[in-house]
């Protein structure tokens, strides 16, 4: 649940940053000042603007000097402010537009989805909460300190043998799951929260290869969901 959340917002935002590169591109072809467009002139600069528009350097060591330095980041956020319109993203679903690449039914709802998994790290509160485990066992991949790690970067690293560097390198993801034999481990069951249910879709993912879904769910004569 929290990697569609995710991969739906990268994938957005994504298209956002190469639509605004692309407008800022535009820009400078035809000679203009992309700032123009995103940025609008601060009312507060307490005179250290000289006649031009820039800030004159002596008045801005000045204001440094006798002024509380956390009020001054730098000088360009001090002359230009973001637009207050492209500042303040939607508040609510409501207030959002209709979805471009999602399927409304599932992307117009009050609350993004939810999961229970069992990979590391994990963050958040999980949405399902397993309420009887019986002898299903949970795993976790214990990776080396090579797992996602460059070919170049490990050659590196091996050279040093330094087994600090070793620790520094290692990633820190790590798959898992809940898992057992046969049928004889009894039941897993899980509560979803059907408070926040708007859509009544659940997911279970598996792990791993690519007849994963053939092997352990549909062809699987120890699973049965219900």
């Amino acid at each position: 649940g929290f990697q569609i959340a995710s991969d739906a917002f990268a994938y957005v935002y994504s298209m956002g940053v190469l639509m605004a590169l692309e407008l800022i591109e535009k820009d400078m072809d035809a000679g203009l000042d992309p700032r123009d467009r995103w940025f609008v002139k601060s009312t507060d600069d307490r005179g250290l603007l000289s006649t031009d528009g820039e800030y004159d350097e002596t008045e801005l060591m000045n204001f440094i000097e006798t002024e509380n330095k956390s009020l001054l980041h730098d000088a360009s956020s001090k002359q230009r402010l973001l637009e207050p319109k492209l500042s303040l993203p939607p508040q609510t679903v409501k207030d959002m537009p209709k979805p471009l690449f999602c399927n409304p039914l599932y992307c117009s709802i009050p609350h993004p989805p939810s999961c229970i998994n069992y990979e590391k790290p994990t963050y958040g509160v999980p949405g399902p909460t397993v309420q009887t485990q019986n002898e299903w066992k949970i795993w976790k991949q214990n990776n080396n300190w090579a797992y996602e790690v460059g070919k170049k970067d490990i050659a590196l690293f091996k050279r040093w043998n330094d087994e600090e560097w070793y620790q520094k390198c290692t990633h820190l993801d790590a798959c898992g799951g809940i898992a057992a034999s046969d049928s004889s481990k009894g039941e897993l069951v899980f509560e979803l929260p059907a408070s926040k249910m708007t859509t009544g879709l659940i997911i279970v993912c598996g792990c791993c290869g690519k007849k994963v879904g053939e092997d352990m769910f549909l062809k699987n004569e120890n699973l049965e969901i219900k």
